[in-house]
C-alpha cells in the first residue's frame, strides 16, 4: 500500500512540475524537492539526484524562504546516503548558499 501511494505521489508531483512550466519555476522547484525526497526515502538515488538537481535549477536566483527550506530538507534526507559518490556531491551543493 505504502509503495503504490509514493507511486501515485510521484505521478501527480512530475505531472505538476511540468505542468508549470517556464514561467512558475518556484512552483515547480516545490513539487521537484518533494519528489527528490520521496525517491531518497525509498532509497530511488539515481532519480532522487536528478530530481534534486532539477529543483537546485528552478531554484537558484528565486529568493524564498520556503524554497530555502526545502534546499535543507533535501540535505537533511540525502546525508545518510551521502557515501554514493553522486549522493555525497548533492549534499554538497545544497548546503552551499544558494
Amino acid at each position: 500500500r505504502r509503495k503504490a501511494l509514493r507511486t501515485e505521489a510521484l505521478h501527480r508531483l512530475a505531472t505538476a512540475a511540468t505542468g508549470y512550466g517556464p514561467q512558475h519555476p518556484r512552483s515547480a522547484a516545490f513539487c521537484r524537492a518533494r519528489t527528490a525526497t520521496l525517491h531518497l526515502d525509498a532509497g530511488n538515488l539515481q532519480p532522487a539526484v536528478d530530481e534534486a538537481h532539477a529543483f537546485t535549477t528552478l531554484a537558484d536566483g528565486i529568493t524564498s524562504a520556503r524554497l530555502r527550506d526545502d534546499r535543507a530538507m533535501l540535505a537533511r534526507h540525502a546525508h545518510p546516503h551521502r557515501a554514493v559518490p553522486g549522493v555525497a556531491d548533492l549534499v554538497h551543493t545544497l548546503t552551499q548558499p544558494a
